[in-house]
C-alpha cells in the first residue's frame, strides 16, 4: 500500500513554498495551491496574515497549522480521488499524485488512462478500460492492479512521464509567458 506521506513529501519538495509569479496562471500560490484555483483554502488566511512579517515567506514554513493545512487540502483533493491508499507501488503513487497536483486532477487521471491505453496490449491486459475520460474508477484502478501483478508499473511510470513531459512542451510552445516555467516543470519528469 503506498503511503500518502511520502507522494506528499516528494511533491511539496517540487513545488517549492510561496511564489507569486506574474505568469503563473494560479497566481500567488502557497506549496502548490493556488488561491486562483483554490479562492477558499483556510490557509489564505494565515498566509495574509503574515505578510507584514520581516521574515515573510520563510516564516509560513514554520506554522504547523498552515503545514497540517496543506496536507489535508492535498489528501482530501487529489490523494483520495487517486485511490493513492489502494495503489501498491509507492513510486508510481509518487507519479500519479505529482502530475495531478502540477497538471490537475483530471489531466492528471488523462495522462494514466492514456499510458493504459498504451501498454493494454490490444486489450488483453484489462479489457474493461475503454477510453481516457478523467475519472478515477474501478476500470482504471483495476487496469492498475493488472500491471502491478505482473510487476510492469515501471513502464506505467515511463509511459506517464513521456505523456507529462510532452504536455508541459506543448504548453511551452502555445503559451510563450509559460516559458518561463519549463525548465522546473522538466525537473519533474524522472524516466
Amino acid at each position: 500500500m503506498a503511503l500518502y506521506y511520502k507522494a506528499l513529501e516528494k511533491t511539496i519538495s517540487n513545488e517549492g513554498n510561496y511564489s507569486d509569479h506574474p505568469n503563473d496562471k494560479g497566481g500567488e500560490t502557497y506549496k502548490g495551491i493556488s488561491r486562483i484555483f483554490n479562492p477558499d483554502w483556510e490557509g489564505w488566511s494565515i498566509v495574509d496574515s503574515e505578510k507584514h512579517n520581516a521574515n515573510f515567506p520563510d516564516c509560513l514554513q514554520f506554522d504547523g497549522d498552515l503545514e497540517r493545512m496543506v496536507s489535508d487540502f492535498y489528501e482530501t483533493n487529489f490523494w483520495e480521488p487517486l485511490h493513492g491508499e489502494e495503489i501498491e507501488d509507492q513510486d508510481l503513487a509518487n507519479k500519479l499524485f505529482d502530475i495531478s497536483v502540477n497538471t490537475g486532477l483530471t489531466d492528471g487521471i488523462v495522462i494514466l488512462q492514456h499510458a493504459l491505453m498504451a501498454l493494454n496490449t490490444n486489450g488483453e491486459l484489462y479489457p474493461e478500460i475503454i477510453m481516457a475520460d478523467g475519472k478515477f474508477g474501478p476500470k482504471t484502478l483495476a487496469a492498475i492492479k493488472s500491471l502491478e501483478m505482473r510487476r510492469e508499473t515501471r513502464y506505467l511510470i515511463k509511459a506517464m512521464g513521456i505523456l507529462q513531459g510532452y504536455g508541459y512542451i506543448m504548453n511551452a510552445m502555445h503559451n510563450i509567458n509559460q516559458t518561463v516555467f519549463i525548465r522546473g516543470w522538466l525537473n519533474r519528469i524522472s524516466l
